[in-house]
């Protein structure tokens, strides 16, 4: 007879691996990237409080991203969701409304070069968190 395994001693037995457990410092490396970029002090005579409003989108989307690690750290399948649709949210919100500024060519030219890296930087996680797929919960 087969024995019922729960998903915590699933999770222990075969542990998150190298490959996912690499992708997640990667993307913590980034946040933190993100965060001193956020609270960048090489403009004169700002005041940190006037740096975090005038970049309030990167600093929501910062939140959404920290939120998200952790949610994948703990195996939840709605921070991976969440991972793939915000990046994509991120990508439209560029070329739809900050771009369009431009000329039509530069416009099409980020629009692509953006496609392409969000496409390549996906299909990594894709294959990260296919193999555990069955440990989320």
């Amino acid at each position: 007879m087969l024995e019922k395994v729960s998903i915590n001693k699933l999770r222990e037995k075969e542990g998150r691996g190298k490959f996912l457990t690499i992708m997640l410092v990667i993307y913590a490396v980034y946040i933190i990237n993100n965060i001193l970029y956020l609270f960048r002090t090489d403009l004169f005579n700002v005041s940190i409080t006037k740096i975090f409003l005038s970049n309030l989108g990167q600093g929501v989307a910062l939140l959404f991203h920290i939120v998200i690690l952790i949610g994948i750290f703990r195996w939840k399948k709605a921070a991976v969701y969440g991972f793939f649709l915000l990046p994509t949210l991120q990508i439209l919100y560029i070329n739809l409304i900050v771009i369009p500024k431009s000329t039509f060519f530069i416009t099409l030219l980020y629009a692509f070069a953006g496609v392409l890296t969000l496409w390549a930087l996906l299909s990594l996680w894709f294959f990260a968190l296919k193999r555990k797929w069955h440990l989320f919960l």
